[in-house]
């Protein structure tokens, strides 16, 4: 008896040793895999915290608490807000073309803090930027189902934070960046929660009339929320509902938002959009201008001023036709890969923005388009969508047949030259916002010493002095006269630290302002 069982014994230790030999194997596997998703978690969290830090790091050091252009017109409503007679009017104004509602409730805001440092205005504009770069992450891991890994969070991240963008990243752009934070907060809401889908339909709503209360082109989320409510679900009676709803806050907000409104709000001489239709061709070529401006060019602060734009031109069209090809392939593949279209939704987006920035704009000329480096904050969200997209869709080298092999070929080529323009992106990006940064910075010391100073330059010398420092060409002397009085009353921006500038001095006469003559100063 002991002869039988003992084979039995024997099969049974060994089945025992290997299945224990299996399951140390399973564990050693089972933790390597463990300390590589960890271990890729935190590079993956690092690569979407690190631009951002820099980003910051950049806006902080080159800003300034300082006036500049447009900024000059707050004035007047900051001094009846800390005076207790401020009015809805006096926030609901149009400026050029857009009601800055939203960011002129904020303004007063610090105007009661700190009494409007525009340092901290720049750097809450910063923050909202940085926190609409958390809601793309969020949007990104959604449209690709996977973790996100960090290469493609460091890609989008440099292009995110182009400080090409150096003139609304120095400067007060918050409308901007809270036009396009409500923006994507919308598609969270409509593309992201699996459940409550009322409450987050309502959020919705909410996010797309703060868009239109930011900037004229926050209108643009409408068409695109609209886009999402039909792409995301069947056409059954909640979405029929929801459409209901939408049309219903659209209108109401246009109701609220278009009696007063001039459509021809700019104050730029041939500013207008009948300027840019009476000439097609020039408004196509500024429109391609515009796009291609995502690699930024021109000298706003001194230099030499751009002449050609074939360049810009050649980038525009190429950035234009993957766009098409995206738009096309997102319509086929409804159903199927692009079930949340977001490539498709920020494209539709930034192009509509850049026509309606080219229809108002065109007629000024492409050099104030290029040398003012106003308008790439779109472009480079444009050309974050196509990289997302292009992340999407890598093909597999493994399942590549032999018939398919030309179409494959084309795709990697493509994915070449989107990597060479990307390249050239982020290096010329940052080459021009670190040399423009710092020239703004001296700019802006420069004018500051001026006007704090401006009882110790000759009298002779101050209107042509204010003229290029303060480029007086853009508004009427005496409206800045007015304003820089309050201003200093008031102790609003520079004239807080007055102390400062004061023992800085007046900045060296302007030579081209050395043998101007006399005229009566304008402030």
């Amino acid at each position: 008896m002991t002869d039988v069982v003992k084979p039995a014994v024997v099969a049974e230790d060994r089945d025992s040793g290997d299945m224990s030999a299996r399951h140390l194997h399973d564990n050693v596997d089972g933790k390597r895999s463990s300390w590589l998703v960890g271990h890729m978690t935190a590079l993956t969290v690092a690569s979407a915290l690190v631009i951002p830090l820099l980003y910051l790091f950049y806006v902080n050091h080159y800003a300034l608490n300082v006036f500049q252009f447009d900024d000059w017109g707050s004035v007047g409503f900051l001094n009846a807000a800390i005076h207790g007679h401020l009015t809805f009017n006096e926030l609901w104004v149009q400026h050029h073309e857009d009601r800055l509602f939203l960011q002129n409730i904020i303004l007063v805001l610090f105007a009661f803090i700190d009494r409007f440092d525009l340092r901290s205005v720049i750097l809450a504009g910063a923050a909202v930027f940085i926190a609409t770069y958390g809601l793309l992450l969020v949007l990104f891991q959604r449209y690709i189902s996977t973790p996100l890994k960090p290469i493609p969070v460091l890609i989008v991240g440099l292009v995110w934070f182009s400080i090409g963008d150096f003139s609304n990243a120095l400067t007060l752009s918050l409308a901007l960046y809270l036009q396009l934070f409500f923006f994507l907060a919308m598609l969270v809401a409509f593309v992201v929660p699996n459940k409550h889908r009322g409450f987050w339909f309502s959020i919705a709503v909410v996010a797309a009339i703060a868009s239109s209360l930011s900037v004229i082109q926050g209108f643009l989320v409408w068409p695109m929320g609209a886009i999402c409510i039909f792409w995301c679900q069947p056409w059954a009676r909640r979405a029929k509902l929801e459409v209901g709803v939408w049309i219903l806050a659209m209108v109401g907000t246009l109701v609220v938002y278009l009696p007063g409104y001039q459509g021809s709000g700019c104050d730029i001489a041939h500013c207008s959009v009948s300027g840019s239709l009476a000439h097609p061709g020039l408004t196509v070529q500024s429109f391609l201008v515009v796009l291609g401006g995502v690699i930024p060019g021109g000298a706003p602060l001194g230099g030499p001023v751009t002449s050609s734009f074939g360049r810009f031109e050649v980038v525009g069209l190429a950035l234009l036709a993957a766009c098409v090809f995206i738009l096309i392939q997102s319509w086929r593949n409804r159903s199927t890969r692009e079930r949340i279209p977001l490539p498709m939704l920020l494209i539709c987006f930034c192009l509509l923005a850049d026509a309606m920035t080219v229809l108002g704009r065109s007629a000024v000329g492409l050099n104030a388009l290029v040398n003012s480096n106003r308008y790439m904050l779109p472009n480079q969200v444009l050309l974050v969508a196509i990289i997302m997209y292009a992340w999407a869709h890598l093909p597999n080298v493994r399942v590549i047949s032999r018939e398919r092999i030309w179409r494959a070929s084309l795709t990697w080529l493509a994915l070449l030259l989107l990597g060479i323009l990307v390249v050239a992106q982020v290096a010329i990006s940052t080459s021009f916002g670190l040399n423009n940064g710092r020239a703004e910075n001296h700019f802006l010391t420069q004018q500051a010493r001026l006007l704090i100073n401006l009882d110790k330059v000759p009298v002779q010398d101050r209107s042509c002095e204010l003229g290029y420092v303060l480029w007086l060409g853009l508004a009427p002397a005496s409206t800045y006269r007015t304003q820089r009085l309050v201003a200093e009353k008031d102790r609003f921006g520079e004239f807080q630290s007055n102390s400062y500038y004061e023992k800085l001095g007046p900045p060296p006469l302007l030579p081209i302002c050395s043998k101007a003559g006399g005229s009566a100063p304008p402030f």
